[in-house]
């Protein structure tokens, strides 16, 4: 090695510089962190998804594909769920709250207005201690698609999988997994160069047969046409129908009968 004295003062300083960049340059950021990053970002632009599911529940496949826009100033989501025959409408606003559209003619339910053309759905079941956490994980990524990046951001078992391109983008594949007391979620998360999610592909397994909700589903969200400007907006309250809220014990009630 040379010394000190052939290297130079030049030579001494430079070194000097290399050592103390080496030292306080900032540590590369977790996988956890770059996709917290990705989906912050995402949500900070309009842009196009699909998502397609398939799985199987109760013993009964069941399949769908929905394509919509998100809509970053007015904070919502317009889902439209493409169907051989129809198509039926949902608008999500982040605040929670769900806008269906209602069917004309004969496919309208008893005591629905005329007038109506939306339904207020409730935000939530009620709480019951014995249904998993993550048993509605696939219908948030359907109705919310940035609430179920959030779910995946949240996730502690986050990994670098490897490169991963599409079309017209390169980037990362993040994989994660999330479990709880019944469900387990895994999957993964693709980031653009640009830090954008561009594909959120994850399974769903259930072992919960007590509440009819065991099963196994597959969804793939695919995400572009970034920076779109089309606006998404609520519906006016005259158009929309609010079913009375029952209390929480006939609430609970209807869904055990739905599950049976």
């Amino acid at each position: 090695m040379p010394s000190l004295a052939a290297i130079g003062v030049a030579g001494v300083l430079a070194a000097v510089a290399v050592v103390t960049s080496a030292v306080t340059a900032p540590s590369p950021a977790s996988a956890q962190d770059r996709v917290a990053a990705a989906v912050t970002r995402t949500a900070e632009d309009g842009y196009r998804i699909r998502a397609a599911m398939s799985g199987s529940k109760g013993g009964r496949n069941q399949t769908g594909v929905s394509q919509g826009v998100f809509d970053p100033v007015g904070r919502a989501v317009r889902m439209v769920v493409v169907s051989p025959d129809k198509g039926q409408v949902t608008i999500q606003h982040l605040d929670g709250r769900i806008y269906v559209q209602l069917p004309g003619g004969t496919g309208r339910q008893p005591g629905v207005p005329k007038s109506a053309r939306w339904f207020l759905r409730p935000t939530g079941d009620p709480s019951d201690a014995g249904i998993s956490d993550l048993a509605d994980f696939g219908r948030r990524a359907l109705l919310s698609p940035q609430e179920a990046l959030a779910l995946a951001r949240s996730a502690t078992d986050v990994r670098v999988v490897g490169p991963v391109s599409g079309d017209g983008w390169t980037g990362t594949r993040f994989a994660f997994t999330l479990t709880d007391r019944q469900w387990r979620v895994s999957g993964g998360v693709d980031v653009d160069g640009g830090g954008r999610v561009r594909r959120l592909e994850f399974a769903s397994t259930s072992t919960d047969t007590a509440h009819g909700v065991a099963g196994t589903f597959h969804w793939v969200l695919t995400f572009w046409d970034f920076g779109t400007r089309e606006r998404v907006t609520l519906p006016p309250d005259r158009q929309v129908f609010r079913d009375p809220v029952p209390d929480p014990e006939e609430l609970a009630e209807r869904l055990r009968s739905q599950r049976r």
